[in-house]
């Protein structure tokens, strides 16, 4: 499946909230620790590892993900 930018921000983004990405540890912190903040890429990361986990499992079975505890939340969006 072949996407473009912006149909992957109007067809995939909107399931997921800014609001509840903020509130995740892994950006809060990097928010209040740097000066210049977090770039778009760091903060569509969520969304685009979500995406990339439920591309697998549709294509190729994939039932687990590895990872680290700040990578839960997406874990569990990719599942929902």
């Amino acid at each position: 499946m072949k996407l473009n930018l912006v149909d992957f921000l109007c067809d995939i983004g909107k399931h997921f909230s800014v609001n509840e990405m903020i509130k995740r540890d892994s950006v809060r912190v990097r928010l209040k620790e740097r000066e210049q903040g977090i770039s778009y890429t760091e903060f569509s990361y969520m969304v685009l590892q979500a995406y990339d986990f439920l591309y697998l499992c549709q294509h190729f079975d994939c039932t687990i993900q590895m990872g680290g505890s700040d990578q839960w939340a997406t874990f569990f969006r990719a599942r929902n």
